[in-house]
């Protein structure tokens, strides 16, 4: 029954609106990547360490290494665990091709492809369930959303493929939040999966989501809320991003009690936002390309929606222009994230222009298709503001085109590793190509650039070798033994004592962070330090598939059921 329900659904869909939307998104995203076509990047700060951390999940699939766990090629072989605090679902794409033997520049460009065609895919649907519209009208505001200076240079700038991959699903959310009131209960699971999918690639950008989804779900309760299915739908929803929620949450707690990381930058914080000079920037070579700003096309485009009151989905259009501008100033220096103590992991406020440039362009578009311009005037207007928004795209590209730091196909991983060559400085407060500004590292002076990196056995060092993440150091006697790498819970030393293998627990050296074990034996022994994934990560991640199937079933049937309540 639920198969021939399935079947039926396949032949009803529109396959020319869904091929017109793949075409043009294919297209638009061909076009938005044409400063890759001169083979090479912009080099800032951020680029080398995305390279360097596709290129150590890379080798960690190769080797079979645990994909959550430090990345042990990073931070000049100390290991890096950024991949313990943040999602690795953005970088499984272009690390597999890269473990194919494709280069490691290309596989960069081709996820950020894949991203704006996503990003255009989506809101091109976006304009269609919220405009519906002209073609015109929705072609234009997908190239507003995917083209806005924030989410262009957000992407090609600093290559932020966590925040790229989850905006793919906001232009989603806000189709679904439209539909929501008058669908009958039927949007809340797919209001779900959305938000989780955004949650598992950046949880910033679903925390963002659930909050707009809040918000807008409380201001109209009652079209929402309407009928049992309703309460069912809403449950399941609260089931399915809570169990999300809390099994991101309860690793990531887990492993702030078990270590002294920097893992709060208050001080970046408070020093970032945007001013109001970045918000009105059009200049190409400014600084950051621009982004810093939705671009004046949307902020002043979108302000023309209040004057277009009483048209139909005016009430939805105007509301998320409101949040789009609330966004715009939680974004900015004015406001004072000082005051809130969790604001930090937040990094930084520039973070929340892309999502305002998405509600903005559905206020963007609903003014190039329902404003009450003069009749005569009409068709030269809105050609002139589809020209002025084509003039912008292409003042992006050429900025981004014609770059003073460029990265080539040539440079090579040590290249990104070398911050004199990369940043300019090789001076910098932390390796900024290895590990960003800093964060997950432990909160000690040790210096991982200029420390040689040796095995100490008591007040002596042994040889090692390092294949496929695994360290050997033979000979150890008994007393301490630290590894140069940096600890984080679930790493294992392993003493190999003739055909026994006897497992040790390990902890951070107090001062320097390393993995420290003590070992206990009477005759020299071969020491192994292994990682393996920390039991709470393992079920967290069980207990997250479980809840997804759960839900999906549920909802599966109690949509037969009442499909066949309905039925005479």
């Amino acid at each position: 029954m639920h198969g021939s329900f399935l079947l039926n659904r396949w032949k009803n869909r529109n396959w020319p609106a869904v091929i017109e939307r793949v075409v043009f998104s294919l297209a638009a995203a061909f076009i938005l990547c044409i400063p890759f076509y001169n083979g090479t990047m912009v080099n800032q700060p951020q680029k080398p360490q995305v390279l360097n951390r596709i290129e150590a999940l890379a080798q960690a699939m190769t080797a079979r290494q645990p994909l959550i766990g430090p990345m042990t090629q990073m931070n000049f072989g100390y290991g890096y665990g950024s991949t313990l605090f943040e999602s690795n679902a953005a970088y499984l794409l272009p690390s597999f091709l890269r473990s194919t033997g494709m280069p490691l520049q290309r596989c960069l460009k081709v996820q950020l492809f894949v991203i704006f065609a996503c990003m255009l895919y989506t809101s091109f649907g976006m304009a269609s369930t919220v405009l519906k519209k002209d073609r015109i009208t929705n072609w234009v505001t997908a190239l507003l959303c995917a083209s806005s200076p924030a989410v262009y240079t957000m992407l090609f700038n600093r290559s932020m493929l966590e925040d790229g991959c989850a905006l793919v699903f906001v232009p989603s959310v806000i189709s679904t939040l439209s539909m929501l009131s008058a669908s009958k209960g039927k949007g809340w699971l797919k209001l779900a999966a959305e938000i989780s999918l955004a949650f598992l690639f950046s949880p910033f950008y679903g925390a963002v989501l659930i909050g707009l989804s809040l918000l807008y779900c409380l201001l109209h309760f009652r079209s929402v809320i309407s009928d049992k299915t309703d309460w069912i739908g809403a449950g399941l929803t609260v089931l399915l991003i809570g169990s999300l929620i809390i099994c991101t949450e309860i690793p990531y707690r887990f492993l702030l009690s078990q270590g002294n990381w920097r893992v709060e930058g208050v001080r970046a914080l408070l020093s970032r936002g945007v001013g109001l000079h970045d918000l009105l920037d059009v200049i190409p070579f400014s600084f950051d390309h621009m982004a810093s700003t939705p671009g004046l096309v949307l902020l002043f485009l979108s302000w023309m929606v209040f004057r277009v009151r009483g048209k139909k989905r005016w009430k939805f259009v105007w509301e998320c222009t409101v949040m789009g501008y609330v966004l715009v100033f939680l974004s900015t220096s004015m406001m004072p994230w000082s005051l809130f103590p969790l604001a930090s992991f937040m990094k930084d406020p520039a973070r929340l222009l892309p999502i305002a440039c998405v509600l903005l362009a559905a206020g963007s578009g609903f003014v190039l298709s329902s404003y009450p311009f003069d009749p005569e005037n009409r068709p030269y207007i809105r050609r002139s503001i589809a020209g002025l928004s084509a003039v912008m795209i292409l003042m992006m590209i050429n900025t981004q085109y014609h770059y003073a730091g460029e990265i080539t196909g040539d440079y090579t991983q040590k290249q990104f590793s070398d911050d004199g060559i990369m940043m300019r400085n090789e001076d910098s407060l932390y390796n900024q190509s290895e590990c960003g500004n800093g964060w997950y590292l432990p909160d000690s002076d040790y210096s991982w650039r200029s420390q040689k990196r040796r095995v100490r056995n008591n007040s002596s060092s042994l040889s090692f070798v390092e294949t496929d993440g695994v360290m050997i150091a033979d000979n150890a006697a008994e007393g301490t033994v630290v590894f140069p790498k940096i600890w984080y819970p679930g790493y294992r030393v392993v003493l190999v004592k003739d055909k026994d293998r006897i497992v040790s627990e390990t902890e951070a050296e107090p001062g320097t962070g390393l993995v420290k074990a003590e070992i206990k034996s009477d005759v020299p022994v071969r020491v192994e330090l292994r990682y393996e994934t920390p039991a709470v990560f393992r079920t967290c991640r069980n207990v997250s598939a479980v809840m997804w199937i759960l839900s999906v079933l549920l909802s599966a049937g109690i949509r037969i059921v009442l499909k066949q309540r309905r039925k005479p």
